[in-house]
């Protein structure tokens, strides 16, 4: 016997065991769907069918017998209806007893009220993991008392999954369904309203966590920024709830902008910011800000405009890619910037002036990545003259730290070691804090670069345990890495192999404990060293 909970008081008719049987992994799904349609096709043909069933045994039974058709072509069909939530609902109803909606509509109907609401609130919710701060934005309206009883109820019957202790989903066809009731029992009114909260929950997470991770200037209309008081602790708790909301906050850019809350699309765009640097989120950088641009656009603010035209810029700069046109990609967006700022312009905003310097600086750094270290300087030049009567005292700082590489690439080292003694002392005298932290270990990570161009490594392994003193403050795990990993290699050109291990050892932990691809950097250097080899 076989259904979605088991019948009250069969306890008293049968002897039974209740067996409860989870979403099946990809290769048991295609196993199944394999066995029940006796499909021939090649298994990489099903792999895209089985991928958009989640591995709900009996959406793959319903599938598997509509395979069974002799009607060629059918698998290309399905194939393609199920990409799609509507042609996906009406593909897993058919003439069967037991077709997939109808099941859910029957455990949809038990519910009570109350978790039927939320049911069909978390349809209105993209398909993504969500918290239980999540569940009471969606209900407002409600009791929180009664909202966790109703969490509790649809984890019971099956249609809300638990991950972890603070984390939940909907199967993906469980949230179809959930999204078709919606759409059927609340009205558009209720369901816009329902969509503004999740857009504005979404924003705060994203400007708090911002305001939390980082001092640096925005375009700030509203004075979230102007009001936030910034913790005193890590920013690893931070990204750690930034990332676990990653996928929710991706979708509310999209559900802004759909909705017509263009202000709210690039304000959540300026409050990923921080998150995508420090991540290197390129994919979802550049997704979420190509909708933010357009969201500043519909709304008319120049500035916000400029804002993200400057960060999608930069999204491409960090990215780097040859092979996508990034480089180009790049200048496109800062030269829209600038055409926006551009010095010239009457009765030009602190913001406009701001922005300009920004764009020029970030104009400076890809004529750096482009090997063209004389134009990077000049690039820096305009930056600070286009700051002249604004203080900005960090964005000096940046500039002075910007322009060592250009003068070591040029061989003037002096120059080098002078603009970062500038960019720590400019770092210093904006307080306390674990960006400063952060940015004072950059730049004496930065200054043993350049003493190993000019040869001079002990000088450049007391500037990286400056570095690695500075950057444990800063709560920079990857970093500190990269830190730890650079006084090895330098240690093992002055053949101390004892502590090159060390300081490897230690990068390689730290690299893999924030998924970082650059611990296997770290175990191929170990591993030469365990060997006597030479390292390439």
């Amino acid at each position: 016997m076989t259904g979605q909970q088991a019948p009250a008081a069969l306890e008293s008719v049968l002897d039974f065991e209740l067996v409860v049987v989870e979403p099946l992994k990809d290769e048991h799904a295609l196993e199944l769907l394999v066995k029940v349609s006796r499909s021939t096709e090649h298994p990489d043909r099903l792999r895209p069918v089985v991928q958009q069933l989640g591995g709900l045994p009996l959406a793959v039974r319903l599938i598997a017998g509509q395979l069974k058709s002799p009607v060629p072509g059918v698998l290309e069909d399905i194939t393609v209806l199920l990409t799609d939530r509507r042609s996906r609902q009406e593909l897993l109803t058919m003439d069967d007893a037991h077709d997939l909606p109808s099941a859910l509509d029957a455990t949809y109907g038990r519910l009570a009220a109350e978790a039927a609401l939320l049911y069909r609130r978390l349809g209105i919710l993209a398909r993504v993991d969500f918290q239980i701060d999540t569940v009471f934005t969606l209900t407002e309206d409600r009791q929180p008392t009664a909202i966790r009883r109703a969490l509790h109820a649809l984890i019971s019957a099956r249609l809300v999954e638990r991950e972890g202790a603070d984390t939940y989903r909907l199967h993906p066809l469980v949230h179809d369904h959930a999204a078709t009731v919606a759409e059927r029992d609340e009205g558009g009114a209720e369901r816009a309203v329902v969509r503004e909260r999740i857009v504005r929950y979404y924003l705060r997470t994203a400007e708090s966590g911002e305001a939390a991770l980082s001092s640096r200037w925005r375009h700030d209309p509203m004075g979230v920024y102007a009001s936030a008081v910034r913790p005193a602790g890590g920013s690893t708790d931070t990204e750690r709830e930034l990332a676990r909301r990653r996928a929710g906050l991706l979708a509310a850019v999209h559900l802004a902008q759909d909705s017509g809350l263009h202000v709210e699309a690039w304000r959540l765009c300026q409050g990923l910011w921080t998150f995508y640097l420090r991540t290197a989120s390129h994919a979802e950088w550049i997704e979420s800000h190509r909708v933010g641009l357009a969201g500043a656009q519909a709304c008319g603010d120049r500035l916000a405009t400029a804002r993200m035209h400057y960060q999608l810029g930069f999204a491409y700069l960090d990215r780097w890619s040859v092979e996508e046109d990034d480089p180009r990609r790049a200048r496109e967006q800062f030269d829209a910037a600038l055409g926006l700022v551009r010095s010239g312009t009457p009765g030009r905003s602190e913001g406009e002036r701001r922005t300009e310097s920004s764009v020029l600086e970030g104009l400076g750094l890809l004529e750096q990545k482009l090997r063209r270290p004389r134009y990077a300087l000049d690039r820096f030049q305009q930056a600070e003259a286009a700051l002249d009567g604004v203080i900005h005292p960090r964005g000096l700082a940046l500039l002075a730290y910007h322009r060592a590489p250009a003068y070591s690439a040029l061989g003037h080292h002096d120059d080098a070691e002078r603009t970062l003694r500038e960019a720590r002392e400019g770092f210093a005298a904006l307080g306390q804090g674990k960006d400063i932290a952060l940015n004072i270990g950059k730049s004496w990570m930065r200054y043993a670069q350049d003493r190993v161009a000019c040869e001079q490594p002990g000088e450049a392994v007391l500037a990286l345990e400056s570095a690695i003193s500075e950057l444990a403050e800063a709560d920079a795990a990857y970093v500190l890495a990269t830190a730890h990993l650079s006084r090895g290699d330098v240690f093992r050109s002055l053949g101390d192999n004892g502590r090159a291990v060390a300081d490897w050892e230690r990068a390689r932990a730290l690299f893999t404990d924030v998924r970082s691809g650059r611990a296997e950097e770290a175990r191929a250097r170990l591993a030469a060293s365990d060997e006597g080899g030479d390292l390439q």
